[in-house]
């Protein structure tokens, strides 16, 4: 996900991690695009996978309680394949399908 991050935003504003901090805890986000006017954006991979979904769930959800404007953006294989559970990462962040065109990466990475 790493390169496919980069080839959308640039090498230059793309981390392979970061930590961004959340209401409660402090994250280690993976590929995180860190904008010229320092808004941040996390693309973490995602699969169906009960612990997947939980750990990307409590993560996002502690970092959108800390309302620093960052764009969370769970990464999957196929969105139409997510269970129940997994549809519940849409409650706090964006899912996007890895083969999503440039443009529509850009469009999440500016949604917060």
């Amino acid at each position: 996900i790493f390169e496919r991050i980069q080839a959308v935003f640039g090498k230059n504003i793309v981390s392979k991690s970061a930590d961004i901090q959340g209401r409660h805890a402090q994250w280690d986000a993976k590929n995180v695009v860190i904008f010229p006017d320092r808004r941040k954006a996390v693309f973490e991979f995602m699969t169906g996978n009960s612990i997947s979904v939980s750990s990307k769930f409590l993560m996002f959800s502690d970092i959108l309680k800390a309302n620093d404007g960052v764009s969370l953006n769970a990464v999957v294989s196929k969105a139409n394949q997510l269970n129940s559970k997994g549809q519940m990462i849409a409650d706090v962040a964006n899912i996007i399908e890895f083969t999503a065109t440039d443009q529509e990466f850009m469009q999440v990475a500016k949604a917060s």
